[in-house]
């Protein structure tokens, strides 16, 4: 199922800088096919990582997706978050007037948030492979950083002095460690990353499928995206939902098993589509051509790694196109153990003999 492409003026989303290289360095490179033997490399993606670290070059970074190694937005921020996405998300022209052009404006004059994510998953370790695609989503941690510590050059807050950027979100969180599942089950298989990083840097299909379910699921179901994203008129009848966890709060590392019962009163239900408030989302390992899609899988499982309270995030949309959505809260107690993860020093290709 490919994403639905977006529809208002003043959101952005970008994907954290490429691990491949530009045009003019690839035609100099020869081909650089994938290592299949680094299906595990130890790294530990960010949202799972938490209070745990990761040290490269001498320097040790905590992990999550906000400071301070928390992977969800603090109760503060997401009542600032939300009031811009509810009230400040809406289609405007150059000048700030309203406008129901569907096109974001070239230079994004009004933008109000910016999503950002990780890098997919690569199966090189050496130029712009691993561990660099790994460490891009540190990158994207301390650009939100600076701006919720009030650095100037990031300003998004018109109280605070000149409006320098727009408030910046991590959106859907794309790295795990190959075959290695993450907190939610997502893998990276070989075949998924580009064969051919130097003059091609893009995922093949089906990865690029999976980053497309992950940025589809994240637009219907986050609250900073749902005001904006789905549909507010209703067609007919919409469906009744109900959604439960078989536990809500317990030590970490805690598994909860999601389900969710819904019926439509005048068509059918087409969709269960979740997240969980960390960057990840309700992946099912038996997709694939002729099985079953993420998006309608009613019964997920998600572990949470560490400590913190978390908000499982379900849209169930009918066959007229009218969502539901519904929250379901998690606590996790405990102290789970602090993982240390350390990379390589900065590698280089090996050097190649002269033909």
């Amino acid at each position: 199922m490919k994403a639905r492409p977006m529809r208002m003026m003043l959101v952005l989303f970008v994907v954290a800088a490429s691990c491949g290289v530009g045009p003019q360095e690839a035609a100099a490179q020869p081909q650089n096919p994938m290592d299949r033997s680094l299906k595990e490399l130890g790294y530990i993606p960010l949202p799972d990582l938490g209070l745990g670290t990761y040290t490269r070059d001498g320097h040790t970074e905590p992990g999550g997706l906000y400071p301070d190694g928390w992977a969800t937005r603090s109760a503060d921020f997401e009542a600032t978050v939300l009031e811009i996405a509810k009230e400040q998300i809406r289609p405007l022209d150059a000048q700030g007037n309203p406008d129901p052009a569907r096109n974001l404006k070239v230079h994004f004059p009004n933008v109000k948030l910016a999503y950002y994510s990780s890098r997919e998953r690569a199966y090189l370790m050496y130029r712009k492979g691993e561990p660099d695609c790994h460490a891009a989503g540190f990158a994207v941690r301390w650009m939100i950083d600076k701006q919720m510590k009030g650095d100037p050059g990031l300003n998004w807050d018109p109280a605070r002095g000149p409006v320098t950027a727009p408030l910046i979100l991590w959106g859907p969180y794309f790295w795990c460690d190959g075959l290695k599942p993450r907190s939610d089950g997502l893998i990276w298989t070989c075949c998924e990353p580009t064969s051919d990083v130097y003059n091609n840097s893009h995922p093949e299909a089906s990865g690029a499928q999976k980053c497309a379910d992950q940025i589809y699921a994240f637009f219907k179901t986050d609250p900073t995206a749902t005001p904006w994203y789905l549909r507010k008129t209703v067609t007919g009848q919409a469906p009744q939902v109900t959604a439960q966890a078989n536990i809500a709060e317990g030590d970490a590392p805690l598994t909860v098993h999601f389900s969710a019962q819904a019926t439509d009163p005048d068509g059918k239900v087409v969709e269960y589509v979740w997240t969980f408030g960390d960057g990840t989302f309700s992946y099912n390992p038996r997709s694939g051509p002729g099985k079953e899609p993420f998006y309608l899988n009613p019964k997920p499982v998600k572990i949470f790694p560490n400590p913190g309270f978390y908000t499982a995030y379900l849209t169930v949309t009918d066959n007229d196109g009218n969502a539901v959505t519904r929250e379901i809260r998690i606590k996790v107690t405990g102290d789970a153990p602090s993982p240390k993860t350390i990379g390589p020093s900065r590698l280089r290709a090996p050097r190649r003999s002269r033909s």
